[in-house]
């Protein structure tokens, strides 16, 4: 027989059957009679109860949580629960995050739990509250439920953290690579959105790097991650591609033979560390895309001094394509250099010059050109010659000069130097009456390499050249780097028409000059049309870009003296260019002011210029390369003497950020009466030009705050 103790409120009793617990049972009053109903959840005297412990009033976008619930049992089993989500009562799936991993542990007896790891969606649904509710398996009409919100996430920056990517090698599947990103909300998507992939690889959507490279080269290009949130972040990223052998120029363009016979080339810029580099030396091509030999010197800051390096035959090549478009790779016991190059002035199927960009860690640029073997004598180099040399430090260092040579004895040397807008020593910026005098010499060896030396009453400075003729060399400084011997690099180039006298500047000539921004931050890089009259008087108007701020119709006007030297200078009461006249009409330029700019001048050839004026392929590079972070560019545009231009460059910036082949398509171009010329596109202004002759136009950057000066010659 059973005993029954009842204890509780009316209509809501707990029953205890001796020796078998306590149990929730209904009552119901008929009349005077109280009835204990038989309830759904006693059965045989057992009951299942489900009670939801977890109960977060909000929770973090794409973070995960615990649920869990207490089943309170004595029927001899466990079933569980079962986990379900919803908005606002209806039943949902992605919109509201995922459950996994349900757990239940226990098997009778009270306190047994079922669990769920739940994880919120990675962005706030609309609305953003979501119940779940968990349900008794044993008894459904048990059940327990949370409605909680969905918030943001509080993470980090989203940032690409890949910053170095591995080599490829032509033929050879690429180290499968995957890109990181640290912050926002994950999942990530990935993209390129500028520059080149190394042609033959892909970028996925999940950061993957693969594929099999099929051309050596060095390629930049910008990768871009997006979370889930939709924000961004963005990388420069660069991978160079070898060909097996070592090289990065990869298979042949198909006109090699446009590169034949032996070069001097002069280089100037910044190396890996930021850092002042010249170079200069002689490479020789055989027309099928080897070198067969040359050597090198370089003045690095790092190294403390110039050197010399010989460039072999092993693992140097070269390569053409069909716009004359090229690269060279360079190896010294120093290292392999790769250059992007464009060649032009071709006669006879070979190119008497071309401009060069440095695509590897390096940042530097310059100009290459066919030497005369039969000048390579110290007697050779005789007569007067005009020079100029500068820092690639904008506002550091310029120099203009003439001197006489003969038989390796350098005489009646002037030159005007100004250092940070210091002139002639004399502690002050402004030209002086007169300029610094010295004497020197010079020597020449059967490869071309020659040595230079200057001797004034203040110091001595030595340079190593290398002879493209009798007419011209290149040189750099081969002094150690201080703040007293600045690292430079410029030409010589032969006088002729002297004695020279005010009637040797007349007409229309175009003078082009770079420096440092007047804000001391930048570069000013300036372009006139200059207007004399043989008789000492002068106007000009001239166009500037100063570190990013462009102006137009710049006019200046005086008078000017020449002397038999070459020397011109521009009576004024401040600073003012010097010249030094290499031909009438011709002349090596610096400023006296603290902006160091240097440049040339040359007389226009030609009247009532037109679109038609210029007309067809002109290759292009750097006129006085500036290490100041902006880009060095060589390439070839195509006008067709209706306003239209199109073409491709070869780009460099600091930090080995490279820029191959990058298109000119869409430009536009106009050209008033006087030669002046600007370049559009999309209806923006991006460049300024003086037409110099149909053959040959120079022009400035609108809207870097680092413009360079750059020729394009046919």
């Amino acid at each position: 027989m059973n005993t029954f103790e009842i204890k509780g409120r009316a209509m809501s009793y707990e029953v205890r059957m001796w020796g078998r617990g306590w149990y929730r049972i209904p009552l119901v009053l008929v009349g005077s009679l109280l009835l204990l109903l038989p309830a759904c959840n006693l059965v045989g005297g057992k009951t299942t109860v489900l009670s939801l412990d977890t109960a977060p009033p909000s929770i973090a976008a794409g973070s995960q949580t615990v649920f869990t619930a207490t089943i309170s049992h004595n029927n001899g089993q466990f079933l569980g629960a079962n986990w379900t989500l919803a908005i606002n009562g209806v039943a949902c799936q992605a919109a509201c995050g995922t459950m996994t991993k349900p757990t239940n542990s226990g098997s009778q007896g009270n306190g047994d739990t079922a669990t769920i790891t739940y994880t919120a969606p990675a962005i706030p649904p609309t609305p953003n509250s979501i119940t779940i509710t968990a349900t008794s398996v044993e008894n459904p009409s048990s059940s327990g439920a949370d409605t909680f919100t969905i918030t943001a996430a509080t993470t980090g920056v989203l940032t690409v953290q890949t910053f170095s990517l591995p080599q490829g090698t032509v033929g050879v599947a690429y180290p499968s690579t995957t890109l990181q990103a640290t912050g926002g909300v994950s999942p990530y998507t990935w993209l390129y959105d500028s520059g080149s992939l190394p042609t033959g690889l892909s970028l996925s959507s999940t950061g993957v790097i693969s594929g099999t490279p099929t051309a050596a080269a060095a390629f930049s290009f910008d990768v871009t991650v997006q979370d889930s949130t939709q924000a961004i972040a963005s990388s420069p990223e660069s991978i160079t591609v070898a060909t097996a052998n070592g090289n990065a120029c990869g298979a042949p363009g198909g006109k090699e033979s446009l590169l034949k016979g032996q070069y001097a080339f002069l280089l100037e810029g910044l190396d890996s560390n930021n850092q002042p580099d010249v170079g200069v030396g002689t490479f020789t091509a055989d027309g099928a895309g080897n070198i067969n030999g040359g050597e090198e010197d370089l003045n690095l800051n790092a190294a403390g001094a110039e050197s010399t390096q010989s460039i072999t035959a092993v693992n140097n090549s070269y390569t053409v394509g069909s716009d004359n478009r090229g690269c060279l790779a360079l190896a010294t016991p120093a290292g392999t250099s790769v250059f992007r190059f464009v060649l032009g002035s071709i006669a006879s199927g070979v190119a008497a010059k071309g401009s060069l960009v440095e695509f590897d860690a390096s940042y530097s640029a310059g100009v290459m050109k066919l030497q005369d073997p039969s000048a390579f004598t110290t007697a050779a180099i005789n007569g007067s010659y005009a020079f100029g040399f500068d820092s690639p430090i904008p506002g550091y260092f310029a120099t203009v000069g003439s001197f006489s040579a003969s038989a390796g004895a350098v005489s009646s040397g002037a030159l005007d130097v100004n250092v940070s807008g210091i002139v002639d020593f004399a502690g002050a910026s402004g030209a002086p009456t007169n300029p610094v005098t010295f004497t020197g010499s010079d020597a020449v060896d059967a490869e071309g390499r020659g040595t230079l030396s200057f001797t004034s009453a203040v110091n001595q400075v030595n340079s190593v050249c290398f002879v493209v003729s009798v007419a011209e060399l290149y040189c750099i400084s081969s002094d150690p780097q201080s703040g007293n011997t600045p690292a430079f690099a410029g030409k010589i180039l032969l006088q002729s028409g002297a004695p020279f006298s005010t009637a040797s500047v007349s007409g229309n000539l175009v003078r082009y000059q770079d420096g440092i921004a007047s804000t001391g931050v930048g570069v000013k890089a300036e372009i006139a049309l200059v207007q004399a009259d043989g008789a000492g008087n002068f106007s000009q108007t001239a166009v500037a870009n100063d570190g990013g701020t462009y102006s137009n119709n710049l006019g200046a006007s005086g008078t000017y003296a020449v002397a038999a030297n070459g020397r011109l200078t521009i009576p004024s009461n401040g600073p003012a260019p010097l010249f030094y006249l290499v031909a009438p009409n011709q002349a090596f330029a610096m400023s006296t002011d603290p902006i160091v700019s240097f440049g040339f001048m040359e007389g226009q050839t030609g009247t009532s210029f037109s679109n038609a004026s210029l007309t067809g392929n002109y290759f292009f590079g750097q006129v006085v390369p500036s290490g100041s972070g902006g880009q060095f560019q060589t390439g070839e545009e195509a006008l067709d003497g209706a306003g239209n231009l199109s073409g491709t460059a070869d780009a460099s910036q600091p930090g080995g950020l490279l820029f191959p082949a990058q298109s000119l398509a869409g430009g536009t171009y106009s050209i008033d009466t006087t030669g002046f010329g600007t370049i559009t596109w999309t209806g923006t202004l991006y460049n300024a030009f003086y037409v110099i002759s149909p053959t040959k136009w120079v022009t400035i950057d609108t809207v870097s705050t680092a413009p360079e000066l750059q020729v394009l010659e046919q």
